[in-house]
């Protein structure tokens, strides 16, 4: 027998079926636009479930990043469901139409629009659904983490700096802060996990102009500042580790620097993939050589979901 929680938002009725699996193409209206995004209950639900958003790189969606070629972001659904939280995997919108359909989708990141860009309310709608999942799979509030790469890494800064009432961390995979920004220091600290390669062709390592969109953007270690500027953590000295290279062919090495000692609502930490590309780490999803050739290694030595997870494990101790 199945059981529906029906939900009232903005004369929306939604209906969904409590059942683990794919919730495909559910919508909320924002600022008169139909926005989507896919749920993701796993084989366990528990009360009051933790949630994680994922969001999508710069011209891909909720459905790209999950095909057969999409490399390590396929993993957050068996991360899902080995830890028994809600996984919700949104659609950006088309910078030309800003329609929330397709396959071409961004995210209005702190950079600077450029001329005629349509400039989505994406951290409105964020918001809506986090208060959708509270009130539909009953979520834990204070256990609401955002997760993204590229484009989602940068959208990921963005909310950590304009929603930090409801988020309880954020990690970024291939993301630099951008030079030009439209997000400035929020000074409310939030945890922040980030993960760079310093072989990535997209979004420099050392900063400059990135690949495609000839923006200027902050170094990976200029990153880091600004994150410790933002959680006023004063101490430079960081706690030091190294992930084993247990997959030497992929030419790539993990470095953790966790900074803000023992005050979890503070930390930064910083992973340098030493070798790595414009990719997500990842051991059971690995991207084809051929698409390593184009964006870089893809280090094998972790699992980049699992990383992430166990930071925001630790933030919620």
């Amino acid at each position: 027998m199945r059981f529906y929680v029906f939900f009232f938002y903005t004369s929306i009725v939604f209906a969904q079926p409590l059942q683990s699996g794919w919730q495909k193409n559910v919508m909320i209206s924002h600022e008169g636009i139909n926005r989507y995004f896919d749920v993701y209950i796993p084989r366990l639900l528990g009360k009051e479930p933790a949630l994680v958003l994922q969001l999508h790189g710069g011209t891909q969606s909720k459905d790209e990043i999950y095909n057969k070629n999409a490399g390590a972001s396929r993993y957050w659904k068996d991360c899902a469901d080995k830890n028994s939280f809600l996984l919700i995997v949104p659609n950006g919108t088309n910078l030309e139409t800003g329609l929330s359909e397709g396959n071409t989708l961004n995210w209005n990141d702190c950079r600077v629009p450029r001329p005629n860009q349509k400039e989505a309310d994406d951290v409105g709608f964020i918001s809506k659904i986090i208060d959708w999942s509270v009130l539909t799979y009953q979520v834990n509030s204070r256990k609401v983490y955002v997760t993204g790469i590229s484009n989602g890494g940068f959208m990921a800064y963005r909310l950590a700096l304009e929603l930090p009432n409801k988020i309880t961390a954020i990690a970024a995979f291939a993301a630099n802060f951008p030079k030009e920004s439209e997000c400035t220091p929020s000074r409310i600290p939030l945890p922040v996990m980030i993960v760079n390669g310093t072989k990535d062709q997209f979004i420099p390592f050392e900063g400059g102009i990135t690949k495609f969109k000839s923006e200027q953007i902050l170094s990976s270690q200029e990153t880091v500042n600004f994150w410790l500027e933002n959680n006023t953590i004063a101490s430079k000295k960081p706690q030091c580790s190294i992930v084993s290279d247990i997959h030497k062919r992929d030419n790539s090495t993990i470095s953790i620097f966790d900074f803000g000692g023992d005050n979890p609502n503070r930390k930064v930490r910083y992973c340098i993939v030493q070798g790595g590309g414009h990719t997500m780490p990842g051991k059971k999803y690995v991207l084809k050589k051929i698409i390593q050739k184009i964006v870089g290694n893809q280090n094998q030595d972790l699992e980049g979901a699992e990383l992430a997870w166990d930071f925001f494990k630790d933030i919620s101790k």
